[in-house]
């Protein structure tokens, strides 16, 4: 049959759907319905945010594989959403947390390199980003930590990626409701892992100076209601020195806290350290390890850290974890030295009875994008 009128082909067309009734093999989801089941995985997902794939060069001006777009994975159907959205200014090696629907993406180094001071913001819901006040100095290798309704920009440092190493040790507070950055306390090490346990802001490993893994942590309690804040000893000590892992905190099955800190770099690195990590390094893999460590609450002496009796598939380092209901995901990272190469890997701890058991990790959807470099956050409303 041929119709030479197309308003008579789509006439009998729309006879046939009526009689079809109910009976139709496939039915359009309707444009509210995609938009409500997106909503819900950007308030539960995990977001991917900044990074990057390839070493920068000190030859300058040459660009590194900053990563713009920004990814969502939804844990309850291990499905990726990627290039939700894209960061204006890409950057890798910055600071990222939620708090009111929305995302904040602090420093970083842009693409060239260069240390930037923005603090760059997501409304998750209205799919919009803008600029917020510029940070109190540059800041890399940062975390932001989300406290009493407060944002903590960590230690790091100041300058451009081939740049002398120069740590900064003061944390910057930034207030969402007023828009606005105030200097607090120097504290902990540059490229320690950072986790919020307990209440307190935990600085784990680092650097003391340019060369010397440390393998002790701090606790930072801030008081947003005053002008001072207070650090406590870290006497208790990780089993080897270590940096640039992923730790996160959480309750045990018995209900206890506990902290776990995932792989990293055990030794130094060697060369001539330059503000980026990567450069003029001599030391090889024998640096990265895959062993996982816990420690109980409350996190000082005579609290010891303890080997877990599984670890990560591969050693790694530059990854992120963060805890998703009864498990913990690992997501991203560089599994070689000194040549950083990116892995796309996303891989699922079920720790539904840690601290008794810890199962092997389960291997998830990897990412759409290997990176390292970049931030883990899930959204606070």
């Amino acid at each position: 049959m041929v119709f030479r009128n197309r308003w008579a082909a789509l006439g009998l067309i729309g006879l046939v759907l009526v009689a079809c009734q109910n009976n139709l093999l496939f039915q359009p989801v309707a444009p509210t319905d995609v938009e409500e089941t997106l909503k819900a995985v950007k308030l539960r997902g995990i977001w991917v945010i900044g990074g990057q794939n390839t070493p920068y060069n000190l030859g300058y001006p040459t660009a590194a594989g900053v990563i713009a777009q920004v990814d969502l994975y939804d844990p309850e159907t291990n499905t990726w959403y990627p290039d939700i959205t894209r960061l204006p200014l890409p950057v890798t090696f910055a600071g990222a947390a939620s708090y009111g629907g929305k995302i904040y993406v602090s420093g970083g180094w842009d693409s060239r390199g260069v240390v930037r001071n923005e603090l760059q913001i997501f409304d998750v819901i209205q799919n919009r980003w803008s600029f917020g006040a510029i940070m109190p100095e540059p800041r890399a290798y940062h975390d932001l930590i989300l406290l009493d309704e407060y944002f903590y920009a960590s230690a790091g440092v100041n300058t451009n990626h081939d740049a002398t190493f120069n740590p900064r040790y003061q944390y910057f507070r930034y207030d969402p409701s007023r828009n606005s950055w105030a200097p607090r306390l120097a504290f902990g090490n540059i490229n320690s892992t950072i986790t919020l346990a307990g209440g307190i802001i935990r600085a784990m490993g680092g650097r003391s100076t340019s060369t010397a893994i440390q393998n002790y942590h701090d606790g930072y309690i801030a008081t947003p209601t005053s002008s001072t804040d207070a650090t406590t000893t870290g006497t208790t000590e990780i089993s080897i020195a270590r940096m640039f892992g992923g730790a996160v905190s959480l309750l045990g099955s018995d209900l206890a806290g506990y902290i776990l800190y995932f792989g990293g770099i055990n030794a130094n690195l060697g060369g001539t350290w330059r503000a980026f990590v990567f450069h003029d390094l001599t030391s090889n893999n024998s640096i990265l390890t895959n062993t996982i460590f816990y420690l109980k609450a409350p996190y000082e002496a005579p609290s010891n850290w303890t080997a877990a009796p599984a670890s990560l598939n591969q050693a790694l380092a530059f990854h992120r974890a963060i805890t998703y209901k009864s498990g913990v995901y690992v997501m991203g990272g560089s599994k070689n030295l000194p040549g950083p190469i990116a892995t796309e890997e996303n891989w699922f701890f079920n720790l539904s009875n840690f601290p008794a058991a810890l199962p092997p990790p389960v291997a998830k959807s990897p990412m759409p994008v290997a990176r390292y470099g970049h931030q883990l956050v899930r959204v606070v409303e």
